[in-house]
């Protein structure tokens, strides 16, 4: 997943609020730089854990934020990838399960 990628906040919350909000999640070998439409940054540590997981951490709390990403389509001319996490040390199942489910944060990224 190294580079930049731009999507959206699909969801955030209950599920069926879908808040559509722009993201750019620039990756390197270490680090997370999500920055978001309204100008806000954070920058997360990245761990690698198994398979298609990654644990990410907050500087300002450092409390460990479980990843799961998925493939969600790959196309002629780009790939699009979905990250889902409930906000804790918790890994969602799937991308798709993530979406279903209440309080959990979900992007899709181009």
């Amino acid at each position: 997943m190294l580079g930049t990628w731009r999507g959206f906040e699909v969801k955030n919350g209950a599920s069926g609020k879908f808040d559509m909000g722009e993201v750019d999640a620039v990756f390197n070998e270490t680090s997370l730089l999500l920055k978001r439409g309204d100008g806000s940054k954070t920058v997360y540590a990245v761990s690698t854990t198994q398979g298609d997981t990654f644990v990410l951490s907050n500087a300002d709390d450092d409390k460990p934020i479980a990843v799961v990403n998925s493939l969600i389509g790959n196309l002629k001319y780009t790939t699009a990838m979905g990250l889902s996490s409930y906000g804790n040390e918790t890994f969602p199942d799937s991308f798709g399960l993530g979406i279903k489910a209440n309080n959990s944060m979900n992007f899709a990224l181009f």
